[in-house]
């Protein structure tokens, strides 16, 4: 199985995109990674890049919650109004550092979030996350 995987990041702490660019380049090399401190950029980006190259893949996008400007929540809003070509192959995970049940919940009211994980993320979390994705994804190690 090809383990080359398509990401989009989206978190307003740069060090935070960083960090998990890494990882995710260390157990996916190959992978291919973008990545946003501006959620309204990232919605942009997706509407314009995903109207004329869906490709057959998924792409994961870990979205972080609480940003300024435009946070998570009001980033799944707009996601959720695009076209359901676009939507249906961008598979999303929340991202925080809050505890709170309540984020919880809310993000499992969003049919488009497949899960929720907690910071610091980690090479563990990564695959557990490509796992429940893309379940045939099992032979890595």
């Amino acid at each position: 199985m090809n383990n080359n995987f398509r990401f989009i990041l989206i978190d307003d702490v740069p060090i935070n995109n960083i960090l998990t660019r890494r990882i995710i380049e260390k157990t996916f090399p190959g992978s291919s990674v973008i990545q946003f401190t501006n959620a309204e950029v990232a919605i942009e980006y997706i509407k314009e890049e995903f109207q004329v190259n869906i490709g057959t893949e998924y792409t994961i996008l870990l979205l972080d919650i609480y940003m300024p400007v435009m946070d998570g929540w009001s980033f799944l809003d707009k996601f959720e109004q695009l076209n359901e070509l676009i939507t249906s192959h961008i598979k999303i995970w929340m991202l925080s550092s809050s505890v709170s049940s309540t984020d919880k919940s809310r993000a499992n009211e969003h049919k488009t979030v497949q899960g929720f994980a907690l910071k610091p993320f980690s090479a563990t979390i990564l695959k557990d996350l490509i796992r429940n994705v893309l379940p045939d994804a099992t032979d890595f190690s």
